[in-house]
């Protein structure tokens, strides 16, 4: 405004061309602007095409178009460049050009030109200002396209990263509003607000890195607006994971075993030891070095301290010390250690060289059973300098010898076996099968078997091949009931090696189809435990009761027999008188009446003296015979007269 009324004074002081005319168009220029001239407000959304309409001044200060071309009315706009023009004619305010409220206004939340319309005849200043309307045209970026960040994975969960801000030069709500992380199982994002309303994100650690599992993740974080619609921009975040020694070394095994004969040249590699570390740089370099280890063995091995290779720097002797032991302890570069044992066993050789022949000799009797083949590293030196040398591996193939007799393994034992046959059998019925193994190869390891010895021959047939014991013909009834098989298993070697085997058989007489084949089945369930209870149970009820009723009918059969014991006699008839001479009336001599047929009986006198008295008998009545003793009297009576 200030530049305006310099303007208008200048202006009117080049047409006055007097000092006195300057200060009083100043005077009445500061008291027209300060008599509160209208104020026009206009607004006009950027990026719109030349020539758009702004508003009709005109119209709005309530003057007819002539006016202002009569007035000679025209617009200033505050700064360098002049974006809008005013038509005389019409009154119109239009857009010089399409506006960009970005170059325009940079970094401003609005963005108003200010403008003075002069008027002439009389002189009248019009303030006035254009909005110029923000549009999304703008999506947010980030200044990098790729943020890496170091990390050391021993770095705590809940550690916050700041992240680069994305930049959005749309103002308002088509400015930034937020942030999306990629999907990802160690990171989220924190998002804050600074003072002056700008948006920032943070990446928060939720779960531990580990190196040894990922070395680098790779994440895509974007920045939103709150345009309609939204538009975004993206940007790459790369974690580098650090690593920190979190991790021993480790053995491929715990023990290492050798055999080493001991004409072993110094040099001979012995065992390499293997550690492996998954860390990183020098904490992942691993270092060996002997820990335990007894004077002895130190003076005959050496170990390499990068490569973990044990050799040979001495004579081994056998018979001075057949084992060393010894510990090795790997090493990492952060003081991680782990250890392993190395056991060499030295052996005697089986072979050996002659130093100047170069004839090989076996050294002890070799074993096919346990070593089938040796192999010799022969080594040839020249006596020059540097001493040549070169290299041969011989090879010794044992052969074997028939040193192994057949062993038998069913039927074992010094006894044999029993098997039991049924005479229905038919012929080619199985009875047993001989099984025998050699510990020798080929030749000497082929078995044939034969019967050697049998109480009966003709009834049994061995295969000579696979040791099956059949039935040659039918069993019959004159066959023995036992029989004594001795079976011969010989081998092919030279000369040949044998063993033997009994086998007793038992020709059963009435051997059932289902006993026998209770032989050759698997032997059925036993029955259930209840039902077996049950079956105890009814034995002994049965049990109790038969001793019951054996105890009741000997307590009647007794008090029977006491009964019998206690009734009285019969009582004498009173006409019985007593006599010196032992001999009795005729009337009343009564017969002893044991049982039938024993009346005539001599030896009538050795029975019980018992009369035959009816029941009917009363003491002091005369007796009535009963037929029998009728009889017997008369024939008594017959026999004394």
């Amino acid at each position: 405004s200030d530049w305006l009324l310099w303007r208008g004074m200048a202006w009117n002081g080049r047409r006055s061309g007097g000092r006195p005319r300057q200060v009083i168009v100043f005077l009445l220029c500061v008291c027209v602007w300060q008599s509160g001239a209208e104020s026009l407000r206009y607004s006009l959304a950027e990026e719109m095409e030349r020539d758009s309409f702004v508003g009709n001044i005109a119209q709005d200060l309530g003057l007819a178009p002539s006016q202002l071309a009569a007035r000679k009315a025209r617009v200033v706009f505050e700064g360098s460049q002049q974006l809008f023009r005013l038509n005389p004619s019409s009154g119109v305010l239009t857009a010089r050009e399409s506006l960009d409220r970005e170059e325009i206004c940079p970094q401003s939340e609005t963005c108003t030109l200010f403008f003075t319309v002069f008027f002439d005849n009389p002189l009248q200043l019009i303030r006035g200002e254009v909005e110029v309307l923000d549009v999304n045209d703008n999506s947010p970026t980030f200044s990098e396209k790729e943020m890496v960040f170091e990390i050391p994975e021993t770095t705590s969960p809940g550690s916050r990263f700041l992240l680069d801000t994305a930049q959005d030069a749309d103002a308002g709500s088509n400015a930034l509003q937020n942030y999306i992380l990629g999907s990802n199982s160690h990171f989220s994002l924190s998002l804050g607000t600074e003072k002056d309303g700008a948006k920032y994100a943070e990446l928060l650690l939720d779960q531990q890195l580990d190196r040894e599992e990922q070395k680098e993740l790779n994440l895509r974080i974007t920045a939103i607006d709150g345009g309609s619609p939204p538009r975004s921009g993206t940007a790459q975040i790369r974690i580098v994971v650090l690593d920190a020694n979190d991790n021993t070394p480790m053995f491929s095994q715990e023990v290492y075993e050798v055999r080493l004969p001991e004409n072993s040249p110094p040099g001979q590699p012995v065992v390499r030891v293997l550690a492996t570390d998954p860390d990183e740089g020098s904490y992942g370099k691993v270092r060996y070095a002997f820990t335990q280890i007894s004077k002895g063995s130190a003076q005959l091995f050496d170990l390499n301290p990068d490569t973990g290779e044990v050799r040979v720097v001495g004579n081994l002797d056998f018979e001075d010390t057949k084992n060393h032991k010894m510990v090795i302890k790997a090493t990492d570069g952060g003081g991680n250690s782990a250890h392993c044992k190395v056991q060499v066993e030295v052996v005697d050789p089986a072979l050996s060289v002659n130093a100047e022949s170069g004839d090989v000799y076996a050294l002890r009797s070799l074993d096919y059973e346990r070593l089938r083949a040796l192999e010799v590293r022969v080594r040839a030196t020249d006596g020059g300098r540097p001493a040549l040398s070169a290299q041969a591996v011989l090879r010794v193939l044992v052969r074997d010898e028939n040193d192994n007799a057949p062993v038998v393994l069913h039927p074992g034992g010094e006894s044999g076996a029993g098997e039991l046959v049924p005479r229905w059998a038919p012929a080619g019925y199985l009875v047993a099968k001989v099984v025998a193994v050699d510990a020798d190869a080929g030749q000497n390891a082929w078995l044939s078997y034969e019967l050697a010895k049998a109480t009966e021959p003709g009834l049994f047939r061995l295969a000579p091949h696979s040791g099956e014991l059949r039935t040659a013909r039918a069993v019959a009834e004159r066959d023995a009931p036992r029989h004594r098989l001795v079976v011969l298993v010989r081998d092919r070697g030279q000369p040949p090696r044998s063993a033997s085997a009994t086998l007793a058989v038992a020709l059963l007489h009435r051997f059932s189809d289902a006993h026998v084949r209770l032989s050759h089945e698997p032997p059925p369930a036993e029955p259930d435990q209840t039902l077996r209870l049950y079956l105890i149970a009814c034995l002994a009820c049965v049990s109790a009761l038969c001793l019951a009723t054996g105890l009741a009918a000997l307590l009647i059969k007794v008090r029977r027999d006491r009964r019998k014991r206690d009734e009285p006699l019969p009582t004498f008839p009173t006409a019985v008188a007593d006599s010196d001479a032992g001999s009795l009336p005729r009337s009343l001599v009564y017969d002893v009446c044991l049982a039938t047929g024993t009346l005539s009986s001599d030896f009538r006198f050795l029975g019980p003296f018992l009369p035959c008295f009816p029941a009917e008998v009363t003491p002091g009545v005369a007796p009535q015979r009963s037929s029998v003793c009728s009889q017997a009297s008369s024939r008594l009576g017959e026999g004394g007269d």
